[in-house]
C-alpha cells in the first residue's frame, strides 16, 4: 500500500465520527488516563500507525489518536446479538481494524464495516493477528488460518491442542500457542514445539525478533504466575516481581510493559516494576484489558466508569 493511501485510510479511520471525550487525567510515571463514556465492558486493544482501538464484549469499537476518541458505526447484526466477542486487530499502518463477531471476523476498512468468512473453520477462534508483512493470521483448535481475499484460509498448526494467541513478522515466521504449554514456531523447515517447561495453558504471546519473546497465561500458583521469556535458546520463567498473572505485554522487547488486572508494570532487566495500579485511577475501575504501543504512544484499556485508554508517550525512558 502506497504511504499516501495509507495516510488517506487513517485519516478516514479517525474523522469518520465527532471525536469525544473528557479531558485527560495525569498518573504515575508518565501514564494518562483518557475517559471513556459508555464503553464499560472494554475487553481488548490494538495498535496500528499512530492510533490505537479498544472494543467491548457486545462490538462496539472506539478509535483514539493520541488526543481524542471517536466511536465507529455499530457492526450490523448488533441487534441481534451477533457481535459479541474478545479478539481485535490493526494493520501495521491502521488502515484496517477486524474485531471478533460471534465466530466471524467483521472488518472495518475506514468507510463501511465487511465480513471475512472462515470457511470450514472447526470450533471457536483462539486468536488473531495482522503481522508486520499485513498478513491477517487466525489461531484455533489445531489450525491456522491465512486471509485469502475476503475469506480465511485454513491450515494444519502441527498439533490437535486449541491456540488462544498467535504473532510473528510474516507467515514464513509464525508463532502460535495454547493449551498444556504448547508453543510452536513456524519457519522453512515447518512446524515445530518449542520446549517451554511447563503444563499451564498459554494465553498470551509477544514477539520482537527470533532472540526477543515473551509467553504468558496460566494462573498465579505457589510458584506465582506464569511468564516465560525466550532469549533465542530456551524459554525461562521470568515472573520476579509480579504477584498475579498477566493480560498482554508492548513495548520494547528486552523491557516491555505488562497489564494485569489491576496494575501496569515495566520490566527492568531482572524484575517487573509496577507503574500504574488500580489505586490511582478512581472508583469506577474494574479492570486493565489489554495493552499495545503504536508509532509515538502506549496504549493499555482500562474497563469501568472510570475506564478508557490509559496512554503514555514513547519519546522518554
Amino acid at each position: 500500500m502506497r504511504p499516501a493511501t495509507v495516510a488517506c485510510a487513517a485519516a478516514v479511520l479517525l474523522g469518520h465520527a465527532a471525536a469525544y471525550g473528557e479531558a485527560a487525567r495525569p498518573l504515575a510515571h508518565g501514564w494518562s488516563l483518557y475517559p471513556l463514556d459508555g464503553m464499560i465492558s472494554i475487553n481488548g486493544v490494538a495498535c496500528g500507525g499512530e492510533q490505537a482501538a479498544l472494543r467491548t464484549w457486545h462490538g462496539d469499537v472506539a478509535v483514539f489518536d493520541g488526543r481524542s476518541w471517536t466511536k465507529l458505526p455499530r457492526i450490523p447484526g448488533h441487534e441481534q446479538g451477533r457481535t459479541y466477542g474478545t479478539a481485535i486487530a490493526m494493520a501495521p499502518a491502521g488502515a484496517e481494524i477486524l474485531i471478533e463477531v460471534s465466530g466471524r471476523i467483521a472488518r472495518w476498512d475506514g468507510g463501511d464495516w465487511s465480513t471475512i468468512e472462515l470457511p470450514g473453520w472447526r470450533g471457536p477462534i483462539g486468536a488473531f493477528a495482522v503481522l508486520a508483512s499485513g498478513d491477517l493470521v487466525v489461531a484455533g483448535q489445531g489450525r491456522i488460518g491465512l486471509r485469502s481475499g475476503s475469506s480465511v484460509a485454513s491450515y494444519d498448526a502441527g498439533t490437535w491442542r486449541e491456540l488462544s494467541a498467535v504473532a510473528g513478522a510474516a507467515p514464513g515466521d509464525l508463532w502460535t500457542a495454547g493449551q498444556g504449554g504448547t508453543v510452536m514456531r513456524h519457519d522453512a523447515r515447518g512446524w515445530s514445539r518449542m520446549a517451554t517447561g511447563t503444563t499451564a495453558w498459554v494465553r498470551g504471546l509477544f514477539v520482537t525478533s527470533p532472540a526477543a519473546a515473551w509467553a504468558w497465561g496460566g494462573g498465579a500458583g505457589p510458584a506465582g504466575p506464569l511468564v516465560l521469556r525466550w532469549d533465542g535458546r530456551v524459554w525461562a520463567a521470568a515472573a520476579h516481581g509480579l504477584g498475579a498473572q498477566i493480560q498482554g505485554m508492548a513495548g520494547d522487547g528486552a523491557r516491555p510493559w505488562a497489564v494485569g488486572d489491576d496494575f501496569i508494570a515495566r520490566f527492568d532487566g531482572a524484575q517487573w516494576l509496577v507503574e500504574v495500579a488500580a489505586s490511582d485511577i478512581g472508583s469506577g475501575y474494574q479492570a486493565f484489558r489489554g495493552i499495545c504501543a503504536s508509532s509515538r504512544f502506549l496504549f493499555a484499556g482500562s474497563a469501568g466508569h472510570d475506564g478508557g485508554a490509559l496512554v503514555r508517550t514513547l519519546a522518554g525512558p
